[in-house]
């Protein structure tokens, strides 16, 4: 059973279930209704009723498992849909948790990001994953399509500075006091309608990097409203962020336990 609180002026009960359980598609949300598998404030329903800011709404669905991409003794990959957080309740840790015990989240993706996800299942492989994220045996691949015609394969290399008090980041050409040097390598697969699908490959993330990197050199990610600019978005008729973590490429030393991860086919 998972449950949460509604805030917001009401909306119908399959709006907010989507919004919260982005697991679930509108017709199955619809299923849950009708076999009153959702409650409102204690009470079953079995309509698509009116919630009100201050509702509890409860959902007693069984079968809210992430997709498996890959599994070992050792690693849980899977894929997190957009709308849902990394971490937290209602999140994708929260939920491989419930069938996962031991379970460790070993990075995250923002909420509106869908893409790969490692878990650890021991606490050796969670040492082990941090340490290949950190030296560079981890490299983590997205695809976006952005705004723009890229002019072709590139690498940006930049400073980010990040604003804890806008909840944004900045990008600096130049090494600027509190920056970190960032470096993401783009590659253009094709272009359609003014924009550009690209593949970007970054080592050591930071936090909205990508996104910041890719709008400060003039080609935001269409969907994002942060980076990004909302009248372009409307006019692509983009609500979602078209950001999606797609690949995961090991490179582990000889020595690691976790070698044999090298060279194996893990992407979306």
């Amino acid at each position: 059973m998972k449950e949460f609180v509604y805030r917001g002026k009401p909306q119908r009960l399959s709006k907010i279930t989507a919004e919260h359980y982005p697991l679930f598609s509108y017709n199955a949300i619809i299923k849950l209704i009708k076999d009153k598998e959702l409650r409102v404030d204690g009470v079953r329903v079995g309509d698509d009723v009116i919630v009100y800011d201050g509702s509890v709404v409860r959902c007693y669905a069984k079968d809210m498992r992430l997709k498996e991409v890959y599994r070992d003794e050792n690693l849980l990959i899977v894929y997190k849909p957009k709308s849902m957080k990394s971490e937290g309740d209602i999140s994708a840790e929260s939920i491989v948790r419930e069938y996962e015990k031991t379970a460790v989240l070993c990075h995250r993706l923002d909420t509106n990001t869908d893409g790969l996800l490692i878990f650890a299942l021991n606490e050796r492989a969670e040492n082990e994953i941090a340490r290949g994220f950190r030296v560079g045996y981890v490299e983590k691949i997205y695809e976006a399509r952005v705004y723009g015609k890229v002019r072709g394969d590139t690498v940006y290399r930049d400073y980010l500075r990040k604003n804890a008090k806008e909840g944004k980041v900045r990008i600096f050409s130049e090494r600027r006091e509190g920056a970190v040097p960032v470096e993401a390598t783009v590659k253009v697969i094709g272009y359609d309608d003014n924009s550009t699908l690209v593949e970007v490959a970054i080592h050591n993330g930071k936090t909205h990097q990508i996104r910041a990197q890719l709008a400060a050199h003039g080609h935001f990610i269409l969907g994002d409203g942060k980076y990004g600019r909302d009248d372009i978005n409307a006019d692509f008729g983009v609500r979602k962020q078209q950001l999606t973590a797609k690949k995961l490429v090991f490179s582990f030393d000889r020595k690691s336990f976790l070698y044999y991860l090298n060279g194996k086919n893990i992407e979306v």
